[in-house]
């Protein structure tokens, strides 16, 4: 598997943002700056990360929410590598979040081409390529075609653009998971142009544990493949955690130039870890941020994907479908890509997968960045794999 494609004032404002993101730093695993005042806005949450952090569960618990849109992996065109193609991506991005699918197919005849990914046929029979992986979209869409256009024999594929504009415009909460972008400063002029919109914007950035990454590509690629992975771990992962950190850092001291995102309290870190172990109070202070309470279809949702007892697991290979797909692999234990978990098994599985060597060089390079996001670092293999001995603080 090759990883790598894969101003009173601004000075008092950005001293107000720094505490808040320093409590996070030192403290708590979600951090959170001040409530918007514009309750009846339509909401935007981008979920920034990085590819096997957690993100496709993440996403689909937000996605829960009533009157929703969820654009999943809307950059995947333009290939992994985030720092190829910088510009056409965020114009891409903007322009999906304003509600404007004109000409996106282009976009993304163009993304295929240069990124030379293969499937772009297979992506793009949607008419869209993030309508497939997100199914409270296609629902939305089916529903509106069939309400504007009653006698329209085909309210399917592929996507419509007008039809997909009312969907989104008339959503009270839009939601897009990105991989393919590499830092929050990125998102700055995107945060930016939503604001201008009279968008409430928000941006989480989900982290996860390096080694815990490491241990999922192993799943995927094999033991085989243990130094790629390991190289792909310290000369990518670790670089845009250490990017990111480092930038947040900056903005709190007064080293850079403002951000807008930090400055109106819009950025939000959370590790994987407590969002998976802790989902629904998590899940629920997002929801504060957003002033409103936890959704019970959210809830719904996060109870049925968290610590699933073999019962709930075997009715839902009964009912077949795509969750009794994923049920059927989480019982055989090999579910590396679904969204149904164990929580407490994904957060600690790597210390007993990833071997020790690999774990002392990504220690040794990117112990700064774990510890800054509040991982443990370990001295020999007997503490690495004694699980009663956390690897995050709290």
């Amino acid at each position: 598997m090759d990883i790598r494609r894969r101003q009173f004032s601004v000075a008092t404002s950005l001293f107000i943002s720094g505490i808040l993101v320093l409590n996070y730093i030192n403290d708590s695993p979600l951090s959170f700056g001040r409530f918007s005042s514009e309750d009846d806005r339509q909401k935007v949450l981008i979920i920034l990360t990085q590819t096997r952090s957690g993100s496709s569960f993440t996403g689909e618990v937000f996605a829960a929410t009533n009157n929703s849109v969820y654009f999943y992996e809307p950059l995947y065109p333009f290939g992994l590598d985030c720092q190829l193609f910088r510009s056409e991506k965020l114009d891409l991005l903007k322009q999906i979040l304003s509600c404007n699918f004109t000409n996106i197919d282009d976009a993304y005849k163009y993304g295929f081409g240069v990124s030379g990914w293969q499937d772009g046929a297979l992506c793009r029979k949607h008419g869209f390529c993030f309508t497939g992986a997100s199914v409270g979209l296609q629902n939305s869409y089916r529903k509106t075609c069939e309400q504007l256009e009653p006698d329209i024999n085909d309210c399917g594929y592929p996507m419509r653009g007008d039809i997909l504009r009312n969907v989104c415009e008339n959503s009270s909460l839009l939601i897009t998971k990105i991989t393919r972008v590499c830092s929050v400063e990125e998102l700055e002029d995107t945060y930016r142009h939503l604001k201008r919109m009279k968008k409430e914007t928000y941006v989480l950035h989900l982290v996860r544990d390096l080694r815990s990454i490491a241990s999922s590509n192993i799943k995927i690629a094999g033991r085989s493949k243990l130094q790629g992975i390991k190289e792909g771990i310290l000369s990518v992962f670790c670089s845009r955690q250490k990017e990111n950190v480092d930038y947040l850092d900056r903005v709190v001291r007064g080293k850079t130039k403002h951000s807008s995102i930090i400055e109106d309290g819009r950025y939000i870190r959370m590790r994987y870890e407590d969002f998976a172990t802790n989902t629904i109070e998590r899940a629920r202070e997002v929801f504060r941020i957003f002033k409103l309470p936890l959704p019970s279809e959210v809830a719904l949702n996060i109870r049925e994907r968290l610590q699933p007892n073999i019962t709930f697991l075997k009715e839902s290979v009964k009912n077949g479908g795509d969750d009794g797909r994923q049920a059927k692999l989480l019982l055989k234990g090999l579910n590396a890509f679904g969204t149904v978990r164990d929580p407490f098994k994904i957060v600690n599985e790597w210390r007993s997968i990833v071997p020790f060597e690999i774990v002392k060089n990504i220690q040794e390079k990117c112990g700064d960045v774990l510890k800054k996001l509040g991982y443990k670092l370990f001295e020999n293999e007997q503490d690495m794999k004694d699980i009663s001995v956390p690897a995050y603080g709290h």
